[in-house]
């Protein structure tokens, strides 16, 4: 396992300073909650240092415990990281007088390098903080592992998913959290040594799988591919060691960690070979189960004299270790078993067979089964006492100008892909770049091939397939939905015309005709978005249909592609004139500036996550500022980036200006060739089909889109405001009926002629009239997942909503 006994130390600034940025900056009665929660996390991480302590001596369970710990600790850190502003430095001199000071809380964090415990460091970066705290889980999980019974197959898989979660951990570390630290980091978060444990992770867990193997007693040749997958593993591993790892960690470094892993190499080699031999056994090849074991003794041989090496050295000479009387056990067992084979079937050749040593042995397999598992970062605390220190009208205000801020950089991004998807078509209709693809004379160029790829790796047409089935059904099930709707309004309208027709002035329940025309309003504006989606679905469904050749080329791999592709004769291959290589520089340049488009919304959507909003609302209400202006204030820190867009936008007008002309003169210069053309048309169905399995896929993911929001916000709720309306006016319905038919009963029909007139049958409009308001909508049915809709939740409403209530306009998709 990774060592952990001296990693964490104790620091006294967790909770102190977060206590006085609180009283700093909040009331003092607001802040008793969240006081307590940093003293308490704080307390979380003192446990988590003593436990380390005596890692090496603690049971599962507790060790459990500290995993669960140190993971509520990485979760408090996010909490403050998306609440306060944390700086990543020390606090410079006159700070205390410094009236900006308060505005950031300022960490002491102290840690020591697990190779080298006596290394002691300290960190001011919560990022590293972090870091070392996932470093620590991914340890812990190492210790859990090597605790569980190797003879029980139930508990040799739970080890097994322990150290692929290990790597899982550490391979999340490397990735996404080392990367964010800005301080100088300690040797054992070096990229290159975060890479080797987790090799040495998966190694053991491949291991694990070689036992879980061996007490299944599945076949000796499965067993010997899967011991060589070990010895793969720590041969990657003893790889990383040499050539990544700083040498002087291991030389200062108490454990032998690349002999360990070379003598575990040779081991499971040999073990590899040894179950090779059972398999020959079984199979009568008697030269080559003697040529087998023979291998397997020579690297048993080597490994003991690692094991010589290991013990021979400083402390290890001294003191035992239960690592390496584990592997000197191991080797023992290994070489008794090989030893008694081998005189054996020494024995019987020498007596039975005669067979002679072949030259070489069997090729084996590696087999390797073990791999990181995902990780899953813990979550940042939302229930924390710190939210309560912004008054919930600020959160709320704060929330709606981020939405707003999302929904216009959402716009740009769509309108960015639809602008590229534009460019792309205008020069499918100029030839390019499949013109000048053509003229290379080589073959699938390598830029062209891994556009195709990337297609292939997708599902190709039966991805677009699929999706347009689900967004068809998705139509499909909207219309189902609008329709009972509009049908269940239709029919309560012929419902109460026939009964006021019926009963004429007895009938004196208000008409539907005037309760039904905000639901009307509503559905008639879905009914639009909803045929101009169809009309979408529709243009993208003969799309399909017309490329349908040329997206099925694009499947063909690269070797059939370049098969169909047309030659041209060597009179046809031309140097390279100044007017294609210009064409040509001004296509990259187009290139950069569609990836630069999309650089820029990343930055501006990295903008909308660093905002901060909250404080800006707090301030303007301070100083009494408008909402108008503050919002204008918040929006305007999006101005760079779109003025920057605009520039862009300008600048490939131009090119796109230029790149016509040039091509124009381009094919004048070109002397016409028959089977250039043909190439050339080629290379044009290649990029069409590219465009169409691009632009159709994401169009379709985006209508996906549609149609969910649009049944969850708009049609669902419709349809049970609705529901609820009909349902109402029927039991108005049956009070009337039954009024009118108890009155007729008791005076007879001529009576109730008489009494008509004098009003007695007249029941008050306000005791039976309905008010839409009042129903209420509290479980919306969501769109089944079949239909490729994800279900959402749904606010609850009224039944009849405002005429102004409109619905957002759908994506232009």
């Amino acid at each position: 396992p990774i060592g952990l006994k001296f990693k964490a130390q104790e620091t006294s600034s967790l909770s102190l300073s977060v206590i006085k940025y609180i009283k700093a900056t909040y009331k003092k009665e607001d802040t008793k909650d969240a006081q307590r929660y940093a003293q308490g996390k704080y307390a979380d991480r003192e446990t988590l240092h003593k436990e380390l302590r005596k890692s090496a001596k603690l049971t599962i369970d507790k060790l459990e415990n500290a995993v669960a710990l140190a993971e509520s600790y990485y979760a408090y850190l996010r909490t403050l990281q998306s609440r306060f502003r944390i700086s990543s430095s020390r606090g410079a001199w006159g700070d205390s007088f410094n009236p900006f000071a308060k505005t950031v809380i300022r960490f002491v964090f102290s840690w020591t390098n697990s190779f080298i415990p006596t290394n002691r460091y300290v960190t001011y970066d919560i990022e590293h903080e972090k870091a070392n705290v996932l470093f620590t889980v991914a340890a812990l999980q190492s210790h859990i592992a090597i605790r569980f019974d190797r003879k029980d197959l139930t508990e040799v898989k739970k080890a097994l998913h322990l150290f692929q979660g290990s790597a899982g951990i550490l391979d999340f570390l490397s990735v996404q959290v080392s990367k964010k630290v800005l301080t100088p980091k300690s040797a054992d978060l070096n990229g290159k040594v975060i890479g080797f444990l987790k090799e040495l992770m998966i190694s053991q867990a491949q291991a694990l799988v070689f036992e879980a193997c061996m007490l299944q007693k599945v076949d000796p040749k499965l067993l010997s591919s899967v011991a060589l997958g070990v010895a793969k593993c720590y041969e990657k591993t003893l790889g990383m060691g040499e050539y990544g790892v700083p040498s002087q960690l291991f030389s200062r470094c108490n454990f032998p960690w690349k002999r360990y892993v070379r003598h575990n190499m040779k081991l499971w080699t040999a073990t590899s070979y040894y179950h090779l031999s059972r398999d020959c056994l079984k199979e009568d090849e008697y030269g080559m189960e003697l040529l087998a074991l023979k291998l397997a003794l020579n690297e048993l041989k080597k490994a003991q004299a690692i094991e010589k090496d290991m013990r021979n050295q400083g402390f290890f000479g001294k003191y035992k270790h239960p690592a390496l009387d584990a592997l000197e056990g191991a080797t023992k067992i290994l070489e008794k078993a090989l030893i008694k084979r081998q005189k054996v079937a020494l024995k019987e050749n020498e007596a039975i067979y005669h067979e002679r040593l072949p030259k070489s042995v069997r090729k084996v397999e590696a087999k390797i089964l073990a791999k990181p598992s995902a990780y899953a970062e813990p979550p940042s605390d939302e229930n924390n006492p710190f939210n309560k220190l912004i008054p919930a009208k600020i959160q709320a205000e704060a929330a709606q100008y981020k939405q707003e801020a999302k929904q216009m950089l959402d716009k740009k991004k769509d309108d960015t892909k639809l602008q590229d998807e534009k460019i792309r078509e205008e020069l499918a209709e100029k030839g390019l770049p499949g013109s000048l693809e053509a003229r290379e004379g080589k073959g699938i160029s390598d830029n062209l091939w891994v556009r195709i790829t990337k297609v292939q790796a997708k599902g190709g047409i039966e991805h677009v397939d699929e999706l347009l089935k689900r967004v068809l059904a998705a139509q499909d099930k909207a219309w189902e939905i609008f329709n009972a709707a509009r049908g269940a309004l239709i029919q309560e309208q012929q419902d109460d015309e026939e009964l006021r027709k019926k009963f004429g002035g007895r009938w004196t329940r208000l008409p539907s005709n005037g309760l039904v025309v905000n639901f009307n309003t509503q559905l008639e504006l879905v009914e639009g978005y909803l045929k101009r989606a169809a009309a979408a679905d529709e243009k993208l469904s003969l799309k399909r249909k017309h490329e349908d050749e040329s997206m099925k080329l694009i499947l063909l791999n690269r070797g059939e592609l370049e098969g169909k592709l047309p030659k041209v004769s060597q009179e046809s291959k031309i140097e390279e004139s100044e007017e294609e290589k210009s064409l040509r520089a001004d296509l990259s340049k187009l290139s950069k500036i569609i990836e630069a488009r999309g650089k820029i919304l990343e930055l501006a959507n990295q903008k909308l996550e660093e905002q901060e909003v909250e404080a800006i609302l707090l301030t303007s209400e301070q100083k009494k500022i408008s909402k108008a202006e503050t919002k204008m204030t918040i929006m305007s820190e999006f101005d760079p980036y779109f003025d920057k867009l605009k520039k862009i936008d300008d600048l490939q007008n131009t090119l796109l200006a230029e790149i016509g002309t040039k091509n124009d003169a381009w094919k004048k210069s070109v002397k016409d060739d028959p089977q250039m053309k043909k190439r050339s048309e080629f290379f044009g169905k290649i990029n069409s089909g590219l465009e169409a399995h691009e632009s159709i896929s994401s169009n379709l993911a985006q209508g996906l889109k549609f149609y969910g929001d649009c049944m969850n916000q708009y049609l669902n709720p419709i349809h049970q405001k609705v529901n609820d309306f009909v349902v109402a006016r029927g039991h108005e319905k049956k009070m009337y009926m039954e009024q009118i038919t108890r009155s007729l009963a008791q005076s007879g029909i001529s009576e109730s002629k008489s009494m008509e007139s004098k009003g007695l049958y007249s029941m008050p409009t306000a005791a039976v009239t309905v008010e839409p308001q009042v129903v209420t909508v509290t479980n919306v049915q969501a769109v089944p997942d079949e239909n490729g809709v994800a279900p959402m939740d749904v606010t609850p409403v009224v039944v009849a909503p405002s005429a102004s209530t409109e619905p957002a306009p759908p994506d232009q998709w």
